[in-house]
């Protein structure tokens, strides 16, 4: 089950309904880019069970609301985490995804006592307009159905072509 703000328990992250990129905080007016973030296992190896994703995607949640995130959802199977978040614009999307499989790794070795579990090196990040952040949501709420049909490394390659990315497929493996 992927994690929503509306689906927690404690309601420790923003429930916020979805907002139009632009945030007030101590300064009038600080953008946010809205993006999915695409974070998958060392080797794409299928490590994240169903008994304890939902709790890892809580955790994940958790992390980006400490770097003071706004979470749309976070979602995914065995061998990848969607993150559907707004970020600041002051915040580097390589150190929040560093801080997420950081704090997410730590979680795990710990929590779940795998210590041999590690994410990939990389990730993918595409932006999301607000227009489509409905539609991105509802595609990462159902990652298990979707992902039946077509593998998470099909799919990126047709999220590459589709936004005219070109890439090296030696890293996407």
């Amino acid at each position: 089950m992927p994690f929503t703000p509306e689906g927690l328990k404690g309601a420790h992250l923003d429930t916020a309904p979805a907002w139009n990129g632009v945030a007030t905080s101590s300064s009038p007016f600080q953008s946010r880019s809205q993006g999915d973030e695409d974070i998958a296992t060392k080797d794409r190896q299928r490590v994240i069970e169903s008994a304890w994703r939902p709790r890892l995607h809580d955790d994940i949640g958790g992390t980006l609301r400490g770097l003071d995130g706004h979470v749309h959802i976070v979602g995914g199977i065995e061998d990848h985490v969607h993150v559907l978040a707004g970020l600041r614009a002051t915040r580097p999307l390589a150190d929040v995804v560093r801080e997420i499989k950081r704090c997410s790794s730590l979680w795990i070795h710990e929590e779940m006592r795998r210590p041999g579990f590690a994410w990939q090196s990389g990730y993918s990040a595409f932006t999301v307009s607000p227009r489509a952040l409905d539609p991105v949501v509802r595609y990462i709420a159902n990652q298990e159905e979707h992902h039946r049909i077509l593998s998470f490394r099909d799919e990126l390659v047709d999220f590459l072509a589709k936004a005219g990315v070109d890439y090296d497929p030696r890293y996407l493996d």
